[in-house]
Protein backbone atom coordinates (compact mmCIF):
# COMPACT_ATOMS: atom_id res chain seq x y z
CA UNK A 1 0.00 0.00 0.00
CA UNK A 2 1.60 3.48 -0.81
CA UNK A 3 0.16 6.69 0.54
CA UNK A 4 -0.20 9.76 -1.10
CA UNK A 5 2.36 12.53 0.24
CA UNK A 6 -0.03 14.25 2.03
CA UNK A 7 -1.43 11.72 3.77
CA UNK A 8 1.82 9.88 4.71
CA UNK A 9 2.60 11.61 8.30
CA UNK A 10 -0.98 10.83 9.59
CA UNK A 11 -2.35 7.62 11.60
CA UNK A 12 -4.67 5.39 9.11
CA UNK A 13 -7.14 3.06 11.50
CA UNK A 14 -9.16 0.90 10.30
CA UNK A 15 -12.84 -0.23 11.80
CA UNK A 16 -12.80 -4.12 11.90
CA UNK A 17 -15.92 -4.62 13.82
CA UNK A 18 -16.44 -4.83 17.85
CA UNK A 19 -13.80 -3.10 19.13
CA UNK A 20 -10.77 -4.73 16.50
CA UNK A 21 -8.94 -1.95 15.17
CA UNK A 22 -6.37 -1.62 12.41
CA UNK A 23 -3.46 1.24 13.10
CA UNK A 24 -1.03 1.53 10.56
CA UNK A 25 1.14 4.49 11.74
CA UNK A 26 3.45 6.81 9.78
CA UNK A 27 7.07 6.32 9.35
CA UNK A 28 9.74 8.68 9.27
CA UNK A 29 11.54 7.41 6.60
CA UNK A 30 10.48 7.97 2.70
CA UNK A 31 9.44 4.89 1.05
CA UNK A 32 9.12 2.69 4.13
CA UNK A 33 5.86 2.06 5.70
CA UNK A 34 4.96 2.68 9.64
CA UNK A 35 3.89 -0.12 12.11
CA UNK A 36 0.83 -1.75 11.95
CA UNK A 37 -0.71 -2.52 14.89
CA UNK A 38 -3.74 -4.77 15.38
CA UNK A 39 -6.33 -3.91 18.35
CA UNK A 40 -8.66 -6.62 20.22
CA UNK A 41 -8.39 -8.96 17.28
CA UNK A 42 -11.64 -11.13 16.81
CA UNK A 43 -12.23 -13.04 14.22
CA UNK A 44 -14.42 -15.87 15.25
CA UNK A 45 -18.56 -16.19 14.78
CA UNK A 46 -18.66 -15.24 18.31
CA UNK A 47 -17.19 -13.33 21.24
CA UNK A 48 -19.86 -12.48 23.91
CA UNK A 49 -21.17 -14.98 26.81
CA UNK A 50 -24.19 -15.81 24.78
CA UNK A 51 -24.53 -18.65 22.21
CA UNK A 52 -27.36 -17.32 20.33
CA UNK A 53 -25.47 -14.16 19.12
CA UNK A 54 -23.24 -14.56 16.29
CA UNK A 55 -21.88 -12.67 13.85
CA UNK A 56 -20.07 -13.36 10.87
CA UNK A 57 -16.07 -12.18 11.12
CA UNK A 58 -15.53 -8.69 9.62
CA UNK A 59 -13.08 -10.15 6.54
CA UNK A 60 -10.67 -13.23 6.67
CA UNK A 61 -7.80 -13.48 8.04
CA UNK A 62 -5.99 -13.65 5.18
CA UNK A 63 -7.15 -10.48 4.17
CA UNK A 64 -5.46 -8.41 6.94
CA UNK A 65 -2.25 -6.82 5.77
CA UNK A 66 1.12 -7.60 7.44
CA UNK A 67 1.06 -7.03 11.18
CA UNK A 68 3.86 -5.81 12.90
CA UNK A 69 2.21 -6.29 17.27
CA UNK A 70 -1.29 -7.05 18.53
CA UNK A 71 -2.70 -5.19 20.94
CA UNK A 72 -5.21 -6.96 23.62
CA UNK A 73 -7.41 -5.92 26.91
CA UNK A 74 -6.34 -7.44 29.88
Amino acid sequence: MQLTPENASKIKATWLGHACFLAELPSSTVGVRGPRILFDPVFSDRCSPSQFVRLPPPCALEDVPKIDAIAQPL
